[in-house]
């Protein structure tokens, strides 16, 4: 797909992807056409305007260098795991922070005399660290469910640990606006089209409506499926995908 046009119209090119200054941190961002998104720094890239060029500048800005992709090797982030990573942070910090908090509670403990105590004090952090994820699954689906923006999500690793001072959990909580967007797009999404995939055994009908989107100026067609489900022993009717078939 080209990805050139005029001002404001530059649209997410995949050959970047094989591009060997790009390779291996270069991604697309699904929920929008018009970005790309980087897996090092676990960020949003606007080329809307400039394209390519928006890649370029993004490359040899600090963050990116700090990150270790100028060196070769390319840093652990939310992509690595998933969305299980907390590379993404708040909104004045992306991840440096984070990742030195994920570097803590991986780390070992120093060496102990007593073994029992040690291995513990490890499997205590591990707990902690998927209660951690649980609470900001939890909250990436209270976004969803009550029809919150991302950007009601901004500060609150700071709100909720005002808010508990005396929780472990509340006090590595890292969900911002992005992290909260990657966790939706990237995980939720992911995991929830594969449940219904699995619940469809057997005949099924496809349901589709197509419309403009006036954001994107595309066509938008919704693809719904309607099947028989075993677990409720009724006809169910879901949403699957959505689909843009160009400009109008």
């Amino acid at each position: 797909m080209n990805s050139k046009g005029k001002r404001g119209d530059c649209i997410y090119n995949r050959q970047w992807e094989l591009n060997s200054e790009y390779k291996g941190w270069l991604t697309a961002f699904k929920a929008d056409r018009k970005k790309a998104f980087c897996k090092c720094c676990d960020r949003m890239i606007d080329i809307s305007n400039m394209g390519e060029s928006a890649l370029k500048s993004h490359i040899r800005s600090k963050r990116h260098k700090n990150n270790g992709t100028m060196g070769g090797e390319q840093a652990v982030t939310l992509s690595s795991f998933g969305f299980v990573s907390c590379g993404i942070g708040n909104s004045g910090e992306a991840g440096t922070s984070q990742s030195q908090q994920q570097a803590v509670m991986t780390i070992p403990p120093p060496p102990q005399h007593d073994g029992t105590q040690r291995s513990q004090t490890t499997l205590e952090g591990h707990v902690t660290k998927d209660n951690v994820l649980k609470a900001e699954i939890l909250w990436t689906l209270k976004l969803i469910t009550s029809h919150y923006s991302f950007n009601s999500s901004k500060d609150t690793s700071q709100l909720f640990s005002a808010m508990f001072p005396d929780s472990q959990i509340a006090r590595q909580f890292a969900c911002g606006e992005r992290k909260a967007a990657y966790c939706c797009v990237f995980g939720l999404a992911e995991h929830f089209k594969k449940l219904l995939q699995d619940s469809v055994s057997g005949p099924f009908v496809v349901l589709f409506d197509e419309s403009l989107n006036t954001k994107m100026q595309e066509k938008q067609m919704d693809a719904h499926v309607r099947f028989w489900n075993d677990q409720t022993n009724q006809v169910t009717t879901r949403y699957f995908n959505s689909e843009f078939l160009g400009e109008c």
